[in-house]
């Protein structure tokens, strides 16, 4: 008498990780409390079936993106080797461009042309 096992189908592999590419719409310089440039501030439209939302993403002057703040107000930092992004603070675009960039007060934003933001990801790129 041979044994037989239950024989099945394995499972179905995931579907595939799909990125979703942001439109910035806007984009600001990013000055300490004594006015000198620390980075940048992006605000960037994403699209997906169900509609769509804004995101407001930091930027160091190396062109890492260092954390964001989402339609609501909250500021989170990306923390190197952490999975979740850490809640730094709530409130205004310069509230928590400050929190993310640890600054003791809220940064100054200074709007910029896409042209502008184009030429300082591209300096940036070449160093």
């Amino acid at each position: 008498m041979a044994a037989t096992g239950c024989r099945s189908a394995p499972p179905p592999l995931p579907a595939p990780f799909q990125t979703t590419r942001g439109v910035v719409e806007a984009s600001w310089r990013i000055e300490d409390p004594g006015g000198e440039l620390a980075g940048y501030l992006t605000r960037t439209r994403y699209d997906f079936p169900q509609g769509s939302t804004l995101r407001f993403h930091v930027w160091n002057c190396d062109s890492q993106t260092v954390g964001f703040v989402d339609e609501n107000g909250r500021a989170f930092r990306l923390v190197p080797f952490e999975e979740e992004p850490v809640l730094v603070a709530t409130g205004s675009l310069e509230k928590g461009a400050g929190a993310i960039l640890h600054f003791d007060r809220p940064a100054r934003l200074r709007r910029i042309s896409e042209a502008q933001w184009q030429d300082a990801a591209a300096s940036r790129r070449s160093q």
